[in-house]
């Protein structure tokens, strides 16, 4: 993980004035929420959509947040820094 994450850190600087660490990393992950949704008798979840910060994390760690969507079926999803991504 500290590997995939060097670019993050090495961006970042050094000393008091270094805005990463990995509890940092950490923490702006875990704003990241799954919430569940009701709605006319159905139920499913829906994750938040992921910051600029939150998803520059994600790419670096390779981690989908859509993960039970089939490559197969070329699902397109929004992501906030890039544009439109397909999967």
């Amino acid at each position: 993980m500290e590997q995939r994450l060097a670019p993050l850190f090495k961006a970042d600087g050094e000393g008091e004035a270094r805005r990463w660490t990995f509890r940092g990393v950490i923490d702006c992950l875990a704003q990241i929420t799954r919430n569940t949704v009701r709605a006319k008798g159905v139920e499913f979840y829906q994750n938040s959509t992921p910051t600029a910060e939150q998803q520059q994390i994600l790419d670096l760690l390779d981690v989908n947040m859509y993960p039970y969507i089939m490559k197969s079926e070329m699902a397109i999803r929004p992501r906030a820094d890039k544009g439109f991504r397909r999967f």
